[in-house]
């Protein structure tokens, strides 16, 4: 499994709410209800926008605002940032979750993790 396919199942688990489940000879990802929602095996959120958009939308449940935009970096590079925020509902304290990556899903999946308490170590964040 690559770096990728594991933050694409960090993400299935962590932020969807499923679990991967065997059948008929292919794996494919469930929600709590046993309902399948993908197949493991072609759900790349972090390559494939309509996968990443899937987590964006799960997460308008917790999150009050979200963005997605670039820069160009000092070598004319685009860097892809994400972020989502979420108030709190008494202090009113507004917290963000943000990433960068050489792509904007890779981007919104960083994001989205950062929103359930997990961070993940990218080239582009130790290049900081």
């Amino acid at each position: 499994m690559n770096d990728l396919q594991k933050i694409d199942s960090l993400v299935a688990e962590k932020v969807m709410g499923w679990k991967l489940n065997k059948m008929g000879g292919f794996y494919y990802w469930v929600d709590e209800k046993g309902n399948d929602k993908a197949r493991a095996s072609t759900w790349q959120p972090t390559l494939c926008m309509s996968d990443a958009w899937q987590v964006v939308e799960k997460l308008e449940v917790i999150s009050n605002s979200f963005y997605i935009g670039y820069k160009v970096d000092k070598n004319g590079k685009k860097i892809y940032r994400a972020f989502f925020q979420k108030e709190h509902p008494i202090t009113t304290i507004i917290h963000t979750y943000e990433a960068d990556a050489e792509t904007a899903p890779l981007a919104i999946c960083l994001a989205a993790l950062k929103t359930v308490g997990i961070e993940i170590e990218t080239e582009e964040s130790n290049n900081e």
